[in-house]
């Protein structure tokens, strides 16, 4: 098992108990428009590609940063300016990964962004009770001048908002910051648990160093030097005090924002896209997951994929205007009622949000007042159920993560609730598309347009690549 390293204790953040929020209820929602699905990625460019930078923040308007200091009332919201602040560059900037953090709302509410001067979609992305800090990772589209628009729905509230890296919009950045990178699909694992580690859960201060091994022993190969960020899943349970964790690469400063806030009791989860530095002693890339805590605190690690640079395969992020596509509460999606005990609901991706080119749909996906403790896993359905879990509502809760959602060759994907009875909303931001560097126009058109069928499964593993498996590495 991964080993801790001690550190330097820090200031924690006091957090407030979970509670019961509130979510928009539609019946339907609009399809994203045509245009924007049709929107190709042009062959052996820098289209869709990932840049990750250090964590900065963007907004708090606690302080006054990126937003008049003050909190956001009912029925409000703050127009954020994202391109041209945080390393994020003033052109050439599709969408943003942002950490975006509601502080303390006087009621239960939920946040939505969306690109400023959109008409707002009906979507949430940050729920929240009376007093609460939560934070979800999202992936938000940003308008021609490079802003995006943050709601709140009821009471008033404080916003935080981290950038930690963005998608290009065109070839323009590649003068200057290179071709970016490319995601690639991981069969979902875990990469660390505490709970089976002989050191126990992560002490105040201490530090776990992680690292997933992606080359294959009988076939070795260079992928592990070519990861430049991983897309993980951070569950934090068993709390014994309020705080905060961070994530970032190995040896790097670390940042002073944090990647999931710590509610003694609760299990609480968040995606983040973490930077990753190349150990070259274990041959992997590595990232730390450090408590800012005075308690101790179980985590969970699990890997969904990497970033990499130089594979002559990957998949580019195309940017949509955000659309519900799931609504259990409705039958948005086809399937009205909430899941069971062990029940598992299998979707179609609507041709709005997908296409013969799409192998996975950027999400958030909310589980609403489950009737008791659970967990819910989202997964491409045609594989066995993964040992891993994307949402870890308490009874009564309003949660909602960030999720990679990885479909079929038919463009299918299955929802598995664990137990009790739970609502589940989806609210898809974008998509993740095949892309061959250096292809030819004539190659690139007949999986974007002739074809009508998508590549099948013998096909994706040797011209897109198969999910990719990993095995964990103790650094430490």
């Amino acid at each position: 098992m991964n080993h801790l390293r001690r550190g330097p204790a820090l200031a924690t953040a006091a957090l407030a108990a979970l509670a019961t929020a509130a979510v928009p209820v539609v019946a339907q929602a609009s399809p994203a428009s045509s245009a924007a699905v049709a929107a190709a990625i042009a062959p052996g460019d820098a289209t869709g590609t990932y840049y990750q930078l250090a964590p900065s923040r963007l907004l708090d308007t606690r302080s006054g940063n990126g937003a008049p200091k003050a909190r956001v009332g009912e029925d409000r919201k703050v127009d954020l300016q994202v391109t041209g602040r945080g390393g994020v560059p003033s052109t050439g900037v599709a969408a943003a990964v942002l950490n975006l953090t509601g502080i303390s709302p006087t009621r239960g509410t939920y946040l939505t962004a969306y690109p400023a001067g959109a008409a707002r979609p009906t979507a949430s992305t940050v729920n929240l009770s009376p007093g609460q800090i939560r934070a979800n990772l999202v992936t938000v589209p940003v308008s021609s001048t490079g802003k995006v628009s943050i709601y709140n729905y009821h009471g008033s509230i404080d916003i935080a908002a981290d950038v930690l890296g963005f998608y290009s919009k065109d070839d323009s950045l590649q003068g200057t910051k290179g071709t970016g990178a490319q995601f690639q699909l991981a069969e979902p694992g875990r990469l660390f648990d505490s709970r089976g580690s002989a050191e126990g859960p992560v002490r105040p201060s201490e530090e776990v160093v992680m690292g997933p091994d992606f080359n294959d022993p009988s076939n070795p190969s260079d992928i592990n030097t070519r990861i430049r960020a991983l897309a993980v899943n951070i569950t934090a349970l068993n709390a014994t005090k309020g705080g905060y964790l961070q994530a970032y690469a190995e040896n790097a400063t670390p940042p002073t924002t944090s990647a999931l806030n710590l509610v003694p009791g609760k299990v609480v989860s968040n995606m983040a896209v973490v930077a990753a530095s190349y150990d070259a002693q274990e041959k992997v890339p590595a990232f730390v997951v450090k408590n800012h805590s005075s308690g101790n605190v179980d985590v969970l690690v699990d890997v969904v994929g990497y970033y990499d640079e130089g594979s002559a395969t990957g998949l580019h992020y195309r940017p949509l205007s955000p659309v519900r596509i799931i609504d259990t509460r409705s039958g948005l999606g086809g399937k009205k009622g909430a899941l069971g005990y062990k029940t598992t609901y299998g979707y179609s991706a609507p041709s709005g949000v997908a296409d013969n080119d799409t192998f996975a749909l950027v999400a958030n996906t909310t589980a609403v007042q489950p009737t008791a403790g659970t967990f819910v896993t989202v997964w491409d359905g045609t594989t066995a159920l993964p040992d891993v879990s994307n949402l870890n509502p308490a009874a009564g809760d309003v949660v909602a993560n960030a999720t990679v959602t990885p479909l079929s060759d038919s463009n299918t994907f299955s929802v598995f609730n664990r137990n009790g009875l739970t609502h589940v909303l989806m609210d898809v931001t974008g998509s993740f598309q095949f892309h061959a560097q250096g292809a030819s126009a004539s190659t690139s058109s007949m999986f974007s347009s002739g074809a009508t069928d998508r590549l099948s499964a013998s096909t994706q593993q040797q011209e897109a690549g198969a999910p990719h498996t990993f095995r964990a590495v103790a650094l430490r």
